[in-house]
């Protein structure tokens, strides 16, 4: 009702000074040709020396107009994180609107939609993770004669009167500077969640597990190599293969903790490997930073198609030129990386974690029964050797867990070397179990069937996997995976 007052009071004015300036045979150039200012100090209308006092009241009219006029600022927060987008704008509404005022409508005039969502930020005293409500749909500005602004995961939208532009761009322009001057995320280990609306940082915990034991090659370039490399301020990808158990998570953990530790790096850590492609276009706001991302293999196995090449371009692409970030990748599979992903660029270093050594073995059976009675007489060297070969420091751990159970439950707390023997014996046939091939169907309907289905995939890359045989009840394939 304001808006339309408005307007019509301009029209009116606007008529009455073309008449005046029609009796007076003065001529009106239409638009604002030039500015007409208002001194505050002065209580005064300032025209330029060339404009006569009908043009200047014809100026200030459709100034006045263009004013009242409402138009919609938009701005996206691209590549921020939720969490500190969203506790921004649980800073920023205080500050300049005093308390949030919900609106019924949006922006577009349709039914405002309201949420809350929470946010993790980090943890309480008891070490349970703590989160922030924070609000998603739209409210109204009183400072801005009720402007309306909608609030959606990373990105603003504002109607409001155009006298009102350099107030609702600094406003805009704020938000962006605090997200990146008061982030909860940036130099912090966090793990990542990809949404609808953009990515979740969560803070994680990771503790370093002190019993973890390398060969002595593979310890020397973590420690003299690697981890000192952190200070560079470069891209480098560093992959740790390796078959499982070997410590290769438990060490990249360590690196990335030891990043941020000693370099203010921002840690993430990526379980799913498919949350790499999403996480790229952030690093930029996020660096310095160290990336680590299980199982590569999983995004870099097969065939190169437009999502291997998408991610290939990611890597050493303008996204991440003059970036500084580390990634490390872990496989258990190196041999089925694609050789595209093996060049330098997009891997620059392997270290391969192997199997335990003796003296290695025997080291972690050392660590396990510190403080235990009984401890100073076990002969850990012993134990070791009779153990099977080609263990993983899982196993070993395991195996030393199983002694220490033993000697709990069944021997009055004292640890000894029979223990250990008992352990090793109690694990050799699970051990045995793990690395037998599992026995596959080679009868020919079951090859047919296999052949049949890796063609159609092949053809049909969009078929759903769950639906394409599996839903054809009592077929002879109705088990068969790919």
């Amino acid at each position: 009702m304001q808006d339309t007052v408005n307007n019509t009071l301009a029209e009116h004015g606007k008529v009455m000074v073309i008449k005046a300036a029609k009796d007076h045979g003065i001529e009106l150039v239409p638009g604002m040709a030039q500015l007409v200012e208002q001194s505050e100090k002065t209580h005064s209308i300032i025209l330029p020396s060339e404009m006569n006092k009908l043009q200047g009241a014809f100026n200030l009219l459709k100034q006045y107009q263009e004013e009242e006029t409402t138009r919609i600022y938009n701005r996206a927060y691209a590549h921020f994180f939720l969490n500190d987008f969203i506790i921004t704008m649980q800073k920023l509404i205080p500050k300049y609107f005093g308390m949030l005022h919900v609106s019924r409508v949006d922006t577009q005039g349709q039914k405002a939609s309201t949420d809350y969502i929470q946010i993790p930020v980090g943890y309480d005293a008891a070490g349970n993770t703590r989160t922030e409500k924070g609000y998603i749909g739209s409210i109204t500005a009183p400072c801005w004669e009720g402007a309306i602004i909608d609030i959606s995961p990373a990105s603003l939208a504002i109607k409001a009167k155009m006298k009102f532009e350099k107030q609702v761009n600094a406003f805009l322009e704020e938000v962006e500077t605090t997200i990146k001057s008061s982030s909860i995320v940036k130099g912090e280990s966090v793990s990542v969640a990809v949404t609808r609306n953009g990515l979740i940082a969560s803070p994680i915990k990771a503790k370093l597990n002190s019993k973890i034991v390398l060969s002595p090659d593979v310890d020397r370039i973590v420690n003299n190599l690697v981890i000192p490399s952190l200070r560079d301020k470069v891209k480098r990808s560093i992959l740790f293969t390796g078959d499982f158990g070997t410590g290769k998570t438990e060490t990249a953990i360590k690196v990335g903790l030891e990043g941020q530790r000693r370099y203010d790096r921002t840690f993430f850590y990526l379980e799913n490997a498919n949350t790499l492609g999403n996480l790229i276009p952030y690093i930029k706001n996020y660096q310095p930073c160290l990336v680590f991302c299980e199982d590569v293999d999983q995004i870099s196995s097969g065939d190169r198609d437009s999502t291997m090449n998408t991610l290939l371009n990611q890597i050493d692409g303008n996204e991440l030129k003059n970036v500084d970030c580390t990634f490390v990748f872990t496989t258990n599979n190196h041999d089925k990386i694609h050789p595209a992903m093996r060049r330098p660029g997009r891997i620059d270093q392997v270290v391969h974690f192997d199997y335990c050594t003796t003296e290695s073995i025997a080291k972690i059976f050392e660590l396990y029964a510190e403080g235990w009675e009984g401890a100073a007489d076990v002969d850990y060297m012993k134990a070791a050797e009779a153990c099977p070969p080609k263990l993983q420091g899982a196993m070993i751990a395991e195996i030393a867990r199983q002694a220490m159970k033993y000697s709990e439950h069944l021997h009055g707390k004292v640890v000894s070397t029979d223990r250990f023997l008992d352990a090793i014996s109690s694990m050799k046939h699970h051990i045995e179990f793990m690395r037998d091939d599992q026995k596959v169907d080679h009868s020919a309907e079951n090859l047919l069937a296999h052949v049949l289905y890796k063609s159609m995939k092949k053809a049909f890359p969009q078929i759903d996997t769950g639906v394409s045989i599996n839903e054809f009840t009592g077929s002879p394939y109705a088990d068969l995976q790919g």
